[in-house]
């Protein structure tokens, strides 16, 4: 048998930390690669070559040392240079990220440069991409830009594709892209206070510095003494790290949200705030999807799942009072790993998965998890996923356990279900069906024989997928 359907699924453009701003009610997400980027298009020229160099020997020697394993056995460092340069060139139409650095990349000394005010940090970025005949510069602005800054990042002001995506394409309006210009000038002005105007004396009246959530130059000893199993040993070498990212976005065409996946765990990268604020519920781990499926011009979901859709959106969020706040990772690092949207309501969230059935991913119709937050219990920023053995939801069918979050980073009441009470279209049915007999243990036949001990509504609907085509 085959799906009826043919089912979409949610993937991730990028992956990092989302505060919550409830003051100024903003959503900044930051991730940890977009500050990598900012410290080449701040380094110079000649800079960069002598941390190529440096880069491509230790992962010559050593390929287990980088964020994703290389074969540089057979090369040499010219050609491997001329073809991340080329890569550069061919994916912004310049090279200004590798040719600009330093005070141009800020304009600095003009008018329009770096700025400090009690509120504001503000500044004209160098533009990474081609922009012959469109100025080659262009105006961002961090609100509340300090460590001490009340809210923290309270507005991120900036026209890049970047911000610009987010803003367009995200289900939470709220959302703001710590984009790589936001980075650009928050990295500047936090290790070039003198060539900020005012800065030196906004720190010394405010008693705080710039605020970095990751530090792509300085690890963070703090951290990494507390969270860091290899304590003790030699702390990475940050410029190898900034190469990593460069090669494999560029070269090796991995994407930011793979990138920022391995990026983030790291634990010495992270500031001590950013860690607190995780710690205390005050930011999670969020995703900025490639594409908000649902939408209404969208020629790839079917019309029966778009109908199925409307009517569970409008329940969440109509009757049971839940609110669409973005994208989540469920079972991240496993061959289960998938996309969530995410609905949440003071202490429970609902996140709605579905699998596309291509390239032997095992695709299957959506489902969703329900997670109930403790009101106590650890938060594990940095635990380890390695050793967890996560099914397929299939598998998990309305079995109450308790399941770490990637989100919140913590232990949660955690449940799959099929909803049952809206609507499902007799093409979903059969689609249903076929998911059980495929993944479920015991098949459509041992499902059926388990409805009646398990909690759910409206079990008349489970029978009838389960006796589907009997």
């Amino acid at each position: 048998m085959t799906y009826a359907l043919r089912y979409p699924e949610f993937t991730g453009r990028t992956y990092g930390v989302a505060l919550t701003n409830k003051q100024r009610k903003n959503k900044p997400l930051i991730p940890a690669e977009r500050l990598f980027v900012a410290r080449a298009l701040l380094t110079r020229p000649n800079r960069l070559d002598g941390m190529f160099s440096g880069w491509f020997e230790d992962r010559r020697e050593h390929p287990e040392n980088g964020l994703f394993e290389t074969d540089f056995s057979e090369a040499e460092a010219p050609q491997v240079r001329d073809e991340l340069l080329d890569a550069i060139r061919t994916r912004k139409g310049a090279l200004n990220l590798w040719n600009v650095g330093n005070g141009e990349a800020m304009n600095a000394g003009q008018s329009s440069g770096p700025h400090a005010g009690g509120k504001v940090l503000s500044s004209d970025v160098h533009k990474k991409s081609d922009s012959r005949g469109l100025g080659s510069y262009r105006h961002v602005a961090i609100t509340g830009p300090y460590e001490k800054s009340g809210p923290l990042l309270g507005n991120l002001d900036c026209s890049c594709g970047d911000a610009d995506y987010t803003e367009m394409k995200e289900v939470n309006e709220r959302l703001q892209i710590y984009c790589a210009d936001i980075a650009t000038l928050a990295l500047f002005a936090r290790h070039n206070p003198a060539a900020v105007r005012n800065l030196q004396a906004t720190k010394q009246r405010m008693k705080t510095d710039v605020f970095l959530p990751f530090h792509p130059i300085d690890p963070q000893e703090d951290v990494a003494q507390l969270y860091w199993d290899q304590y003790g040993e030699e702390l990475p070498d940050t410029a190898h790290l900034m190469m990593d990212v460069l090669y494999s976005y560029f070269k090796g065409k991995r994407t930011y949200f793979e990138i920022g996946k391995e990026l983030l765990k790291n634990p010495w990268l992270y500031d001590m705030r950013l860690v607190n604020a995780i710690r205390e519920g005050k930011a999670a781990f969020e995703v900025v999807a490639n594409k908000y499926i649902f939408e209404h011009s969208n020629p790839a979901v079917p019309v029966d799942l778009k109908g199925w859709f409307r009517n569970l959106d409008r329940q969440f969020e109509s009757t049971r009072w839940f609110r669409k706040k973005g994208f989540v990772i469920e079972k991240k690092d496993s061959p289960f790993e998938v996309v969530g949207m995410e609905y949440k309501k003071k202490g429970e969230s609902l996140r709605l998965i579905m699998r596309a059935d291509k390239r032997g991913q095992g695709g299957y119709p959506p489902v969703c998890i329900h997670r109930k937050y403790r009101e106590s219990g650890p938060v594990d920023p940095f635990r380890d996923m390695d050793d967890v053995s996560y099914l397929h939801p299939f598998e998990e069918l309305f079995l109450d356990q308790v399941e770490f979050d990637d989100s919140t980073r913590r232990n949660t009441e955690y449940r799959v279900f099929i909803p049952t009470t809206i609507p499902i279209p007799n093409s979903m049915i059969h689609d249903y069906h076929e998911a059980l007999e495929r993944y479920y243990p015991g098949d459509a036949e041992g499902f059926e024989r388990r409805i009646d001990r398990i909690d759910a509504p409206n079990k008349q609907i489970l029978k009838r997928i389960a006796r589907y085509g009997r």
